[in-house]
């Protein structure tokens, strides 16, 4: 398992330099969205050095080598270096958050604006027409019902066109405010996790240094080569016992499951409950997430691999039955579920397949209609412009022709 462990942790630290270059430190969006993911990469990270801690589950620590003692000092100052920098990191995502905050209301303003611009320079046009053959053109173009413009005055269909186009300005504004609350919801939805992940991941690697630190002294006497010599127990272990060595485990088990539980929440709001799409990409996200909380809670369970649970402390036990009635709703919510996967997902597929059958009764109508009219065309001038519209070669077209 720490071979695995080793293998975990350094396949993910080198996905940190293809994360961050190339660098863009003026964009606020791709820095927001480079330490997300370098959040989430973390979570590897931790998984990794859970894994490293297993060596320690038995005796064999005193057989410890000279190389993973030197790994697990580079482990120890990397994961403090790691540390320091998250918090580093929480003014810059604060100030981008507010700073794309604001493109977020300014975008959806400008949309607005342009669409209201747009409907103004057309009721203006409309205020200037005199023609009642225009009007009345106009009116129908607006889906007004035949029998309202043959029954109202002039006036009055000019005050019912008028009355239309300020209706429209009101329901855009009305749906520029749902569209800009909804993308600052789920905006802020997504730096608060952030945040929350790094104030949260930085104390856990500081944690993970002091703990190496205070469980590990110096090298101690080493024998033969580099990868095959055995450190000294006394000193570099400090006297301490196997379970005070593996205590790390729990902690970052704690770390992965309490993050994955944001990252839930971040997936289930806001709510779109009668959309078929978003429920089954949802549940499909909170199933992938669920291995994420299974490794947590493993490593929170290693706490009990030891006769140290006799040392359980108060905190411990009620996060305990916060867990254990935290998997029950999950595995209720999963099972209720079941069912509705099902359900959507006969309901997207009619809708693939109606989406495709109007996609295919538009290309057909298009069709007939291209047929229709070169049916009723004799100028052969014309017919050769039909030919080249449609795409037809030119040498097939002049040998048909000849």
């Amino acid at each position: 398992m720490p071979v695995i462990g080793y293998g975990i942790f350094f396949v993910y630290l080198f996905e940190f330099p293809n994360i961050l270059f190339p660098l863009q430190l003026s964009n606020p969006a791709w820095e927001l969205q480079t330490i997300g993911a370098l959040m989430n990469q973390s979570w590897a990270l931790l998984i990794g050095m859970g894994f490293i801690c297993s060596r320690y589950f038995t005796e064999n620590h005193k057989d410890t080598l000279l190389i993973e003692f030197l790994l697990l000092k580079f482990l120890r100052w990397f994961f403090l270096s790691l540390a320091i920098f998250y918090l580093f990191l929480v003014p810059p995502v604060i100030t981008n958050s507010f700073k794309i905050s604001d493109q977020i209301t300014e975008k959806v303003t400008q949309q607005q604006n342009a669409k209201i611009t747009e409907i103004d320079q057309i009721q203006n046009q409309s205020s200037k027409i005199t023609n009642p053959s225009q009007l009345r053109a106009l009116a129908q173009s607006l889906n007004i019902n035949k029998d309202d413009i043959a029954r109202l005055s002039d006036e009055r269909l000019s005050a019912t066109i008028q009355q239309l186009f300020s209706n429209a300005k009101s329901r855009i504004e009305k749906e520029s405010a749902i569209t800009r609350r909804n993308q600052l919801q789920k905006f802020w939805q997504n730096s608060i996790r952030i945040i929350f992940s790094q104030i949260l991941l930085a104390f856990t690697f500081i944690f993970i240094f002091i703990f190496i630190g205070s469980r590990f002294g110096r090298l101690g006497t080493l024998n033969k080569t580099f990868f095959s010599s055995r450190l000294n127990p006394e000193t570099a272990f400090r006297g301490v016992l196997t379970h005070e060595i593996i205590a790390i485990m729990p902690v970052i088990g704690y770390a992965i499951f309490l993050t994955s539980v944001t990252d839930f929440l971040h997936l289930l709001f806001p709510l779109q409950l009668f959309n078929p799409d978003w429920e089954l990409q949802t549940i499909g996200s909170l199933i992938s997430q669920s291995c994420i909380l299974l490794i947590g809670m493993g490593l929170i369970c290693s706490r009990y691999f030891t006769e140290n649970h006799e040392d359980t402390r108060l905190i411990e036990f009620t996060l305990l039955k916060f867990i254990r009635w935290f998997f029950l709703i999950l595995a209720i919510l999963y099972l209720f579920l079941s069912p509705l996967v099902v359900m959507n997902s006969f309901r997207v597929s009619t809708q693939i397949t109606e989406q495709v059958a109007q996609k295919q009764n538009i290309k057909t109508t298009q069709i007939d209609q291209i047929q229709n009219q070169s049916r009723k065309i004799t100028n052969p001038a014309q017919l050769r412009a039909l030919a080249q519209s449609i795409n037809m070669k030119k040498d097939e077209i002049t040998r048909l022709s000849d």
